[in-house]
């Protein structure tokens, strides 16, 4: 049987800086180019995607 493995600190930072960057156009799009916008759509998009983040 095989020991649990563990990730290098740097390899952490490396995911958490693509999970950032993957996530950046969806951001910019709810929260930036669609500030003003009052549609569900929208409302409930940005309270998932705060979720999910």
């Amino acid at each position: 049987m095989t020991g649990a493995k563990r990730y290098h600190p740097l390899l952490i930072l490396f995911d958490l800086w693509k999970l950032i960057r993957n996530s950046g156009f969806i951001a910019l799009f709810l929260f930036v180019i669609k500030a003003g916008s009052d549609s569900y759509f929208i409302i409930y998009g940005r309270l998932i995607f705060l979720l999910v983040f």
